[in-house]
């Protein structure tokens, strides 16, 4: 079965890949230096994006760098949302302890 095993090691892999999803998938509660903090690297990232769009001519690659720079922007906060507890797990069809549908 799906995500299921009677040998105990097994058992624990499992166990700490769903708590690595759920850290990974869940909404984090960043508190006002979190906030801050994303507001300070946001800021550098547009002060970067009016720099590549002032200095670089439209085309292809002015879009992939300012492509990649919105990017780069967004692994930065979930970077730093990181460090912050998960909200509350996210209502879904499968709870941590079911097995998935038989279609995975």
């Amino acid at each position: 079965m799906f995500l299921s095993s009677s040998d105990p090691k097994m058992q624990d892999h499992i166990k700490t890949c769903r708590e690595r999803a759920r850290t990974l998938f869940q909404s984090h509660a960043i508190d006002e230096d979190g906030a801050k903090l994303m507001g300070i690297v946001r800021d550098n990232y547009e002060a970067l994006g009016v720099l590549l769009l002032m200095s670089t001519p439209t085309g292809r690659g002015q879009s992939l760098a300012l492509t990649h720079l919105e990017d780069s922007l967004m692994w930065a906060n979930k970077a730093i949302t990181a460090k912050y507890p998960v909200l509350k797990p996210a209502a879904s069809l499968v709870t941590p302890d079911s097995p998935p549908p038989d279609s995975l």
